[in-house]
């Protein structure tokens, strides 16, 4: 619980910054997560972009990127 209020934190530090960026910053966390703390992580993160057409989540290289 403690790593999605960090990951929340951050986005709302650099909101200026693009969203491609936060897939690689987030890729670590979310692929060593387990199954629920993964499904918090991202819907934490799909609450945040609601504004956001399409939300997504695909596998590269072994780690999960955020795809908003």
């Amino acid at each position: 619980m403690s790593k999605i209020i960090k990951i929340i934190k951050i986005i709302k530090k650099e909101k200026k910054a693009k969203i491609k960026g936060y897939g690689t910053r987030f890729a670590r966390v979310v692929s060593k997560a387990k199954a629920r703390s993964k499904a918090l992580i991202m819907y934490s993160l799909r609450s945040y972009f609601l504004k956001s057409k399409s939300f997504s989540v695909r596998t590269h290289s072994g780690c999960s990127v955020l795809t908003v």
